[in-house]
């Protein structure tokens, strides 16, 4: 369905109703939905023929929407898959309707697409959905500030549909009108905001705030620097204001990042790949930011100063080890005392997925002048239980997401330690110096049992 793209703004037999876009889709298929831009017109019309599509896949990262697939009572007309769970997967994971896929960002590519039996939904659909801009005078649409997976999709996907945005804001992810196989018209306006992620408690954020401030001092003048999705870590740009000609490459960026961009401490001049450019794959703003809107317009007005690449170019662990100086800041939800970190959870659901962590702190280590930072609130359930704990449990969910060996700077709101080259037992005590006071008692016995003090 491929077609030579137009310089006028012409849909022509594109357009069509959602129905028969969805008519176009064939059972079994995989159909991959864009990430913070899933074209919500199209729900419906897969609900009403769910019974012709019996079979066919929904792949999902970090969901947006409550799709109707993701409740028990749906039934099991799709099989359906999630790679990082959102508020409306957890519970739906948990329940079995929604199968938990653990899938690094950065393999969202085609690069061992030669290789035999690799299941891969997130580069090689069958089918991409999404919502994109109205296309500009040279006949291009826009995939907007959060593009993800458009790259491989849109080049492998056999169908691509697309609903009409015109509030999307244009960056240099786009695609040749020619590129989308079907358009249907835009979705009536939301009321009230989305959310994907849980709101972090009061008394968390005055820990992250103390995290985020101890994670700056590892950032010097110069350097490139990666955030996760985080309190922890994303507080720590508030705390970068006093650097010079910082760069990022960043699998997201948030306002804060834009703020930094405009004040001219993100320059971005000392980076040796993408010089002068902020590179991401999605801009992720809080849905009750009120500075939010400010954040996209001056995206909007400065697309000199932003990237917009696809995930599994952004996250790839070749891209990250190519950069100078990149420092990757990402948080943890658990740490034991050799420093095997928990990304996912500790009992019976994941609550996150490995995301761009693993990526980028595999990354850092092969970059000249790299370095990992994992950030760690100490404690949870309102300070009774620690987060630097004996031993990672054994389960499905409980597992090592990043091994000991790649964890380099640990930051609790109790400190800082470097954990790159001590031996388990010089591990153990630099961990503990940094857990909660309250528990490092029960930590220090539990680390001689465990011959490690």
């Amino acid at each position: 369905m491929r077609r030579r793209a137009m310089k006028a703004p012409v849909y022509g037999d594109r357009l069509v109703t959602p129905d028969e876009a969805v008519a176009h889709v064939r059972p079994g298929d995989v159909v991959l939905w864009a990430v913070f831009t899933e074209p919500s017109t199209l729900i419906p019309a897969f609900v009403a023929q769910r019974e012709r599509l019996r079979g066919a896949v929904m792949a999902h990262e970090t969901p947006l929407l409550p799709f109707p697939w993701f409740d028990p009572d749906f039934g099991d007309y799709f099989r359906v898959y999630d790679n990082f769970p959102s508020v409306h997967t957890r519970d739906a994971i948990r329940a079995g309707q929604v199968e938990f896929i653990p899938w690094p960002f950065g393999l969202s590519t085609t690069d061992r697409a030669s290789v035999r039996d690799r299941q891969n939904f997130f580069a090689r659909p069958d089918v991409y959905v999404t919502r994109v801009s109205e296309p500009d005078e040279d006949g291009y649409v826009s995939f907007g500030t959060f593009p993800w997976f458009y790259e491989e999709a849109v080049r492998n996907a056999r169908l691509v549909i697309g609903e009409i945005d015109p509030a999307l804001v244009r960056t240099n992810a786009r695609a040749p009108l020619a590129d989308i196989d079907l358009l249907v018209p835009p979705a009536p306006p939301v009321s009230g905001p989305r959310r994907a992620l849980p709101v972090t408690p009061p008394e968390e954020l005055e820990a992250a705030q103390v995290i985020g401030a101890y994670a700056a001092e590892l950032i010097q003048d110069g350097d490139t620097f990666q955030v996760g999705v985080g309190p922890s870590s994303e507080a720590m740009v508030e705390f970068l204001r006093a650097r010079r000609d910082l760069g990022v490459h960043s699998e997201l960026i948030f306002r804060s990042i834009i703020d930094l961009v405009r004040d001219g401490v993100i320059t971005g001049t000392r980076k040796n790949l993408h010089r002068g450019k902020v590179v991401t794959s999605g801009l992720f703003l809080h849905p009750d930011d009120p500075q939010a809107p400010e954040a996209l317009r001056f995206v909007a007005e400065h697309p000199d100063l932003f990237e917009f690449r696809s995930i599994g170019y952004v996250a790839n662990v070749k891209t990250v080890a190519a950069h100078e100086n990149i420092v990757a800041v990402n948080n943890i939800l658990a740490i034991d005392l050799t420093g095997q970190a928990v990304i996912n959870n500790l009992e019976t659901t994941p609550i996150a997925g490995i995301g761009g962590n693993f990526d980028f702190t595999v990354g850092t280590h092969y970059a000249p002048g790299g370095r990992s930072v994992y950030c760690l609130i100490s404690t949870a359930r309102g300070g009774t239980v620690s987060r630097v704990i004996p031993q990672v449990p054994h389960g499905p969910y409980a597992v090592v997401s990043m091994p000991r060996y790649m964890v380099d700077y640990l930051v609790t709101e109790h400190g800082v330690v470097n954990l790159e080259g001590k031996s388990l037992r010089e591990r153990a005590r630099a961990i503990i110096s940094v857990a909660h006071p309250e528990f490092r008692p029960e930590l220090e016995a539990a680390a001689r049992r465990l011959d490690l003090l």
